[in-house]
């Protein structure tokens, strides 16, 4: 008991030790907002906190600092004209949010709207005359310079970290593989290591992202130690390839590789390191590949080109700076997706359309009944909804319970803490234990409940404060249950089928591409969109079936793997083609290859139930000579041979698990 004890409060520390910035920044700004401005402009304070605590340790630019306090002050305009009258309320809390979404959100990114909206929902709740709204921008103006100013001051005195340590910790675990590969006794555990750093890499440079480009110059380096590792993971994980019998050679040169990217992990990263240095190695361990034997040898080549161009942008691309080369897809740009036919599978359409209605509801209801405390109900809906049905089902058993213990607690603190000096003071107190615990849970109920109820029983009687919470705790659970439930409703097992879906329709993406690159090159922005896109599913699929049964766990386990194989094969078939590495004398064959791979593709996905899309052809033809090898292009006939194989044992998998029903 007394060691539980011991932890929990070690484990409280740490949380509240990390807090801190956050709550002293809350504390400050609320208090000098009341002392300034009065006790009326306080929404304010929590708007700011939020984007305080989202931002204050990202590294931003100053133009990105600037749109996004402009974007405040548009939200804030676009609150202030939704309290005009209904009419004004119903559209833009159908369309506001709506948009948002499709900015901010994406279905792995689920809560990027939520500071934004934030500054848009919160700042409807009170209706202001000119004078006040006048007043409340001046509020506005202040917080955004706190923000700002703290801002600068924690980038100047922050100690910079390095922007790269992930990718740091993957080339030590390439060398270590390069050198068990060596030993001919590669460790599983190295290769399962070195596979999750690969998948992290790829969720970094997907969040440097923006509205139509696919990263900045940080996560352009972050990308390509991704599909580096990704490439020797293929290797020394495809179950088709024979890893045994390495030539003396071989193994010699092998362990001159392994040194080298034991040194290069630790010095490519420093601000002076000698890239000259390294890369004149590089090329020297190229030049001599082909000592090893051609399999090897071809991984190898693949290794160290990739690994030169990382070592060429490295210190020379600007970090923070977009890639506008590697442009976002037209179709994937956020314009494109609200200008053309929305698809109701897509979860953000899914979770706009839920948000947007729970918020015209909520704020008509505000708008038309004149209660008390009326916006209590939109406010307890909008931090109820969450984008997965889990998720809300949980807060709203943590919301509902946690009102209820926070109103008893309160009622015996406000014997202690009395006057408006008790209740400031309380106030600050609670805010501490609100940023200290975890959003969602009971406790941090409780503490948001104290808070709350400290602030309005200033204003309202106690026992009426605390009964019109819970009415109205009450009430949001009811509205966002039957929202979760009747419109678009979207739950961790529908968006797993969903991205099953979206695993098949990635390899027809593939196939596609690899069609196109015969005749035409590929933007390598396009490659690099789609390469991102299917190991973020990818990871999704992973973390849900942790939690199947054995065998059904087992069998997508295997689906997984045999997709990211394939999908590993088509984009070094990509690097070959559109690099114009090879030439193809025979890109016919090539091409009646692709388009049978491609139905056959179709027919697994019938056999599964999971509709065809992004095929090749939209009609079924004769197919011409289908041949597995390229006359010119050993290597490109070897990627051919693999797929080929990886997916007969899916067509094997599927149809076994079919029969088996």
């Amino acid at each position: 008991m007394k060691e539980k004890i011991g932890d929990w409060i070690r484990k409280t520390k740490g949380k509240f030790t990390a807090a801190l910035p956050v709550i002293l920044f809350f504390l400050f700004l609320f208090y000098t907002v009341i002392l300034f401005f009065g006790v009326h402009y306080v929404m304010v304070v929590s708007i700011t906190t939020v984007l305080f605590k989202v931002h204050y340790r990202k590294q931003l630019t100053i133009r990105r600092m600037i749109s996004i306090i402009a974007a405040q002050f548009l939200l804030m305009g676009l609150a202030y004209l939704a309290t005009w009258n209904l009419a004004w309320c119903v559209l833009l809390n159908m369309t506001v949010p709506f948009v948002l979404v499709f900015l901010r959100s994406s279905q792995f990114n689920q809560l990027g709207y939520f500071a934004w909206a934030m500054c848009f929902v919160f700042l409807q709740m009170n209706h202001l005359s000119v004078r006040e709204f006048s007043v409340q921008a001046a509020v506005m103006v202040y917080a955004m310079a706190v923000f700002a100013g703290i801002w600068f001051l924690f980038q100047r005195n922050q100690k910079q970290g390095n922007d790269y340590a992930l990718a740091q910790k993957g080339t030590r675990l390439l060398a270590r593989a390069v050198e068990e590969l060596a030993g001919e006794s590669v460790d599983p555990v190295t290769v399962s290591e070195l596979f999750v750093v690969q998948q992290g890499l790829y969720k970094a440079a997907y969040q440097s992202r923006g509205a139509n480009y696919i990263v900045t110059g940080k996560g352009k380096i972050q990308y390509m130690f991704a599909l580096l590792f990704q490439r020797v993971c293929y290797f020394l994980q495809n179950p088709q390839e024979e890893k045994q019998g390495l030539s003396e050679e071989t193994r010699s040169w092998l362990q001159e590789l392994a040194d080298y990217l034991k040194k290069a992990g630790e010095r490519m990263f420093e601000q002076d390191s000698p890239e000259e240095e390294l890369e004149q190695e590089a090329k020297r361990l190229l030049g001599q590949v082909d000592r090893c034997e051609r399999r090897t040898a071809c991984m190898a080549q693949n290794l160290l080109r990739t690994f030169l161009l990382i070592l060429e942008d490295l210190h020379h691309v600007n970090g923070s700076r977009p890639q506008y080369d590697w442009k976002l897809p037209k179709e994937h740009r956020t314009i494109h997706r609200l200008l053309h036919p929305m698809k109701p599978d897509v979860f953000e359409t899914r979770f706009a359309m839920r948000l947007s209605f729970v918020l015209t509801i909520g704020f008509t209801y505000n708008m038309t009944i004149p209660a008390e405390h009326g916006y209590w109900l939109v406010l307890n809906a909008f931090i109820l909804l969450r984008p997965m049905y889990e998720d809300s089902a949980y807060r709203m058993k943590t919301r509902f319970v946690g009102t209820a213990a926070g109103c008893v607690v309160l009622h015996v603190l406000l014997l202690v803490f009395t006057g408006n000096v008790g209740h400031f003071l309380l106030a600050g107190l609670m805010v501490a234990g609100m940023y200290t615990e975890t959003p969602g849970t009971m406790i941090h109920a409780v503490f948001v409940t104290c808070f709350a109820l400290t602030m309005t029983t200033m204003a309202l009687p106690q026992n009426l404060a605390m009964e019109l919470r819970l009415l109205y705790v009450a009430a949001a659970v009811l509205l966002v249950l039957v929202i979760n439930r009747f419109v678009f409703p979207t739950s961790l097992k529908s968006q797993f089928q969903y991205n099953i879906q979206l695993l098949f329709h990635m390899q027809h993406l593939y196939l596609r591409m690899v069609h196109y690159s015969i005749r035409e090159r590929i933007d390598y922005g396009t490659i690099c969109d789609a390469q991102i896109h299917y190991h973020l599913v990818y990871d999704q699929i992973q973390q849900y079936i942790q939690g199947m049964e054995e065998a059904d766990r087992h069998y997508y386990q295997e689906l997984i793997l045999l997709s990211w194989l394939m999908v590993s094969e088509s984009e070094q078939m990509l690097f070959l083609i559109n690099g114009r590495r090879i030439t193809l004398k025979d890109a016919g064959h090539l091409e009646d290859y692709l388009e049978f791979t491609d139905l056959i593709l179709g027919d697994i996905q019938e056999m599964m139930d999971v509709r065809p899309k992004y095929r090749i052809e939209d009609q079924e033809k004769l197919f011409g000579t289908y041949r597995r090898t390229i006359e010119d292009s050993l290597q490109l006939s070897t990627l051919l041979e693999q797929y080929a194989k990886q997916m007969s044992s899916l067509y094997l998998l599927v149809l076994s698990r079919v029969r088996n029903r």
